[in-house]
C-alpha cells in the first residue's frame, strides 16, 4: 500500500489510509451507545461522492432508528464502487491509533 502524506500550514503531518474507512455496519452499535451524530470526512472528495456517501449513511441511520430491515450489502457495494482502492475498517477494531 501507498499511504499518502500531507503537511498543513503549521507543519503538522497527516498520514492517510489509501482505502476509505467504512464503518457502515457499525452504525447499530454506535446508535445503541447513544451517539447522536457522525462525521463523514470527505473534504477532498467531489460533490457526487459526498452526496452518495451521505445518502447511504442517512438511509442506514433512518433504517436503524425506525427498526426496519437494512440493505447493508447493497449500501456497502455502492461504497466500494466509490473507492477504487477498496474500503476498510482500518485499525478501528484492532485497537491501533
Amino acid at each position: 500500500y501507498v499511504f499518502p502524506i500531507e503537511t498543513d500550514q503549521f507543519c503538522r503531518m497527516y498520514i492517510y489510509n489509501p482505502q476509505d474507512l467504512c464503518l457502515l455496519e457499525s452504525l447499530p452499535w454506535f446508535f445503541r451507545l447513544g451517539y447522536d451524530s457522525i462525521r463523514i470526512e470527505a473534504s477532498k472528495e467531489g460533490p457526487d461522492y459526498v452526496k452518495t456517501v451521505t445518502t447511504i449513511y442517512r438511509q442506514a441511520l433512518e433504517a436503524i432508528f425506525h427498526e426496519v430491515p437494512v440493505g447493508w450489502d447493497k449500501w456497502k457495494e455502492q461504497l466500494k464502487q466509490l473507492s477504487p482502492q477498496g474500503v476498510t475498517k482500518g485499525h478501528y477494531y484492532r485497537g491501533v491509533l
